[in-house]
């Protein structure tokens, strides 16, 4: 596979190499963010020196190898064609070696002299095999190499000058405090050739897509990715038979699909860079738009002077835009990698820091919600106050999760009240599922435990599904200045008047109207066609008022007919 937008820095080492006189050694370091192709770059590099005939030493750090002394080292020299005595010299040294960094904890002076003796050594089997042919030293992700290690590496690059021997680095350019970069005495060198990687243009996404430049397919994939070419091929990988993987230029664009293989690429470049900045990485994706770096620090217990720095490389990766996510499936992806534990104390710890920082309620809900956990007194407050602000947005759902949580949270006391709201939101998203707090609030009704505005909205729920004589009761409970109420009831209910007449009313509370058989006033008729005093009453054959001979109904009204006389 071709470099893409790295032939330029290929070209420039290569050519760097291959233009050296014998006898005069090169240092180059290959820097950038994560996953920008600086491994891609090495080991296209070390391909092309082996083809030319040059050994080429390779060796790779990692973090889960930085404690163990020697290891890169080890890697190099196990490629090392050696004969046999070499070969047991090596294995010599580098015991002793292995030794001598344990022994350096305890800080006597004859473990520096033997550590020295020991590089020395090994440089001197390195000219050896140099004296056959140009030696190439290849070592990735440089800035996880253990301390001894490193200052193998160092005593190697002070005396490249005099001798056949490239050595060349790669590290991450974004320090943070969990990655220091490799040590800066190689940058001092004055043979030290430093390259810098940066991510893909918008023209180098489309070269390798291998699409036209300015194409709706590579402008939205660099749009998504930031020009990271692990996440343009993993996002490339999700695209297979999906209905965007076959559009034609000029028609209209469906939606990338973001998959299984650009969730794991986001991982990957998160666990790539390192603790710290998967941490910030959680802690963004818990915090969302509330997200600040004082925030950000006292929820992770980090230091605030760290947070920029970690920031300024999270954003190399390609997976921010500013100081946010570029897509909400990246801040998914990070919050559902987390366990269900870990997961929900963060969104506790961020629900208390935002509660004290004085953020709205409705922000500190999301995150109760979330983490299913309302055990401090102030907790269904908050709730219950962020449900009546949901309810006037109708996010009647979130208002449901707040009651809920809200009222599994409080005492016996509240629980009825908050019971009554629940009811009310859920008849609101649906009706059916209202239902089931009916017994609860019938029950409340006939044990005295509501007053006010909660009975009041506790009868009309009753009401609406038919429940008449819990209502009746609820009823006999109002206050006698609930005017309004008695109208509507008048008007809505009356069969509810009557009922709650006939049962004795308790002190202090409202007395519907005694008069029994209460009905509707009957229509009136108009004068010409009712009956004078004295007059003879109507035969029975006679057809009503309304249907006798002069009464027209326009086609277009509803009302009831009108007389013509």
């Amino acid at each position: 596979m071709a470099l893409i937008e790295r032939d330029r820095q290929f070209e420039h080492l290569f050519r760097s190499f291959d233009d050296s006189p014998q006898g005069k050694g090169l240092l180059a370091v290959i820097s950038g963010s994560v996953a920008v192709g600086k491994s891609r770059l090495l080991h296209t590099l070390s391909e092309k020196a082996a083809d030319n005939g040059a050994i080429v030493l390779t060796a790779t750090a990692s973090q889960a190898d930085h404690k163990l002394p020697l290891e890169v080292v080890n890697q190099l020299f196990s490629a090392l064609p050696a004969g046999r005595e070499d070969r047991a010299e090596l294995d010599l040294l580098l015991r002793k070696g292995a030794v001598a960094a344990m022994w350096s904890e305890l800080e006597t002076e004859t473990v520096p002299q033997m550590w020295a003796q020991i590089m020395q050594r090994l440089w001197g089997v390195v000219l050896r095999a140099a004296m056959e042919a140009p030696v190439l030293i290849a070592v990735d992700d440089a800035h996880y190499a253990d301390a001894p290690s490193s200052q193998c590496l160092l005593y190697f690059a002070r005396r490249l000058r005099s001798s056949s021997v490239r050595l060349v680095l790669t590290e991450l350019e974004s320090r943070t405090p969990a990655h220091p970069c490799v040590d800066p005495e190689f940058l001092r060198l004055p043979h030290c050739d430093r390259v810098r990687l940066s991510p893909l243009s918008e023209r180098g996404v489309a070269a390798l897509l291998q699409e036209r430049p300015g194409s709706r397919l590579s402008r939205a994939c660099h749009d998504l990715t930031g020009g990271n070419p692990l996440l343009v091929h993993a996002l490339m990988a999700d695209q297979r038979g999906s209905p965007a993987a076959g559009q034609a230029e000029g028609q209209s664009a469906p939606p990338l699909v973001l998959g299984e293989e650009f969730s794991q690429a986001v991982l990957s470049c998160l666990h790539r860079g390192g603790e710290d900045m998967l941490e910030l990485a959680r802690g963004m994706a818990i915090l969302g738009p509330a997200a600040t770096p004082e925030l950000l620090a006292e929820l992770l217990g980090m230091n605030p002077a760290h947070v920029p720095l970690v920031m300024r490389a999270l954003r190399g990766t390609g997976l921010l835009r500013g100081d946010a996510f570029r897509h909400p499936h990246i801040r998914a992806t990070i919050v559902n990698a987390l366990g269900q534990d870990h997961r929900s104390g963060l969104h506790v710890q961020a629900a208390q820091l935002l509660h004290e920082s004085g953020a709205e309620a409705t922000t500190v809900a999301e995150h109760l919600v979330l983490a299913g956990v309302a055990d401090l007194p102030w907790m269904p407050e908050v709730l219950e106050e962020a449900a009546r602000h949901a309810l006037a947005e109708d996010r009647v759902k979130f208002a449901i999760s707040c009651l809920e949580l809200a009222r599994r949270a409080s005492d016996e006391s509240e629980r009825l009240r908050l019971t009554v709201s629940l009811a009310v939101a859920e008849w609101r998203h649906n009706a059916s599922r209202a239902v089931r707090h009916l017994p609860e609030l019938a029950a409340g009704v006939r044990a005295r435990r509501l007053t006010g505005d909660t009975l009041v909205t506790t009868m009309k729920f009753l009401l609406w599904y038919g429940r008449v004589d819990d209502a009746a009761a609820a009823l006999s409970e109002v206050s006698g200045q609930e005017e309004a109420l008695r109208q509507w009831l008048a008007c809505s209910h009356p069969s509810l008047l009557d009922k709650a007449a006939k049962e004795p009313p308790r002190p202090g509370t409202w007395c519907p109207p005694r008069r029994p058989g209460w009905r509707r006033r009957p229509r009136r008729r108009c004068s010409p066609c009712s009956p004078r005093a004295g007059a003879r009453r109507p035969s029975a054959r006679r057809r009503p008022c309304w249907r006798a001979p002069g009464w027209t109904r326009p086609r277009w009204s509803r009302s009831p007919p009108r007389c013509s006389r």
